[in-house]
């Protein structure tokens, strides 16, 4: 991947609310396997992303909402969203 590459985040931006907050990218660390492009199924496509400053979290922002210690969704339909 190259070494340049540093996109920067926009964070709070909905449907109905188009303005947001740029975040900048400080760093990448990459999964020691990650192979771009891939020669196969995406094995290893993961990443840790530094960014410049800390993030603001209000009503817009916010940190996603992990289970429960020993919470279970098995055998549920769940629905799982990113970025």
């Amino acid at each position: 991947m190259n070494s340049e590459f540093r996109p920067e985040w926009i964070l709070g931006i909905h449907e109905n609310k188009p303005e947001g907050e740029i975040y900048f990218t400080a760093n990448f660390a990459y999964h020691p396997y990650f192979d771009y492009p891939y020669d196969h199924y995406p094995l290893f496509d993961l990443a840790l992303v530094t960014l410049h400053r800390k993030i603001d979290f209000s009503f817009r922002v916010a940190p996603i909402c992990m289970p429960k210690e020993g919470q279970t969704f098995y055998g549920q339909k769940v629905i799982a969203a990113g970025w």
